[in-house]
């Protein structure tokens, strides 16, 4: 952290207080590799995953074009209420129109399987018969509803990072629950973090905090209270942690 950073200064450091200014905050990222912690809230109605999979057994048990129809639902249920549910619109600053683009920018759905499941329209668009390839697209969306059962029954409402470490030691939290209000998407964000791992400069991949009230510097930690920057680069950082998606997952 440099000089020029305008934050209130610890009152036992030799170093000049600055005028704070409402500027934003960035921090590494390397945060989000923590130890992890998240609050989430059960979703009582269970009836909208179940659609889903109904619409799936009826294409299972039907053939050439029917199948093709009933996946297609159960496929586009299933994102639609995604979409709303977490308000993805709101993610991406410049949102496509279709949902299965929506999902698959945010990591949701992989490219493999985004693929296969454009290729699966498409086939019910041209009213061509994928013969050949009608057990795929079977178990491509049985594998899709599976691995979004859990965004489905389970909403997310916080998640922490915390790192204990002589001299480095810190904690980030996030708040959910208003983003999903639509009303007014914003993320809650605090945290005490060490100095050299926040700037005022933006650096590549580091994480903006705009932040709401004066911060202030303390035996070498920021402390620190905001809001997440509305920025789509969050999208392969703090979101990806939000939606727990990794490597492995997601087709």
């Amino acid at each position: 952290m440099t000089e020029t950073l305008c934050l209130a200064q610890d009152p036992e450091s030799r170093r000049t207080t600055s005028p704070w200014q409402a500027a934003p905050i960035h921090l590494d990222p390397i945060f989000l590799t923590w130890e992890q912690d998240a609050g989430s809230s059960e979703i009582s109605d269970r009836q909208p995953t179940r659609r889903s999979y109904e619409m799936w057994r009826l294409a299972e048990a039907k053939t050439g074009l029917d199948t093709v129809l009933w996946l297609n639902r159960a496929v586009n249920l299933r994102m639609r209420l995604l979409t709303q549910r977490y308000n993805m619109r709101s993610i991406l600053t410049d949102a496509p129109p279709k949902d299965a683009e929506i999902l698959a920018r945010i990591g949701i759905i992989r490219p493999q399987m985004h693929r296969t499941l454009r290729d699966l329209h498409q086939a019910l668009e041209t009213s061509a018969e994928p013969t050949e390839r009608l057990a795929e697209f079977v178990d491509a969306v049985w594998y899709f509803l599976r691995s979004t059962d859990n965004l489905m029954n389970l909403q997310r409402t916080d998640m922490a990072f915390a790192h204990e470490q002589a001299n480095r030691d810190g904690y980030v939290s996030f708040e959910f629950g208003q983003y999903f209000t639509k009303q007014a998407p914003a993320v809650a964000a605090w945290g005490i973090l060490p100095l050299e791992l926040v700037s005022q400069q933006t650096t590549g991949d580091w994480i903006s905090i705009d932040l709401k009230v004066k911060p202030r510097i303390q035996y070498g930690h920021l402390y620190f209270e905001g809001i997440l920057s509305p920025a789509e680069c969050h999208v392969g950082s703090v979101w990806r942690a939000f939606f727990d998606l990794d490597a492995s997952a997601h087709g």
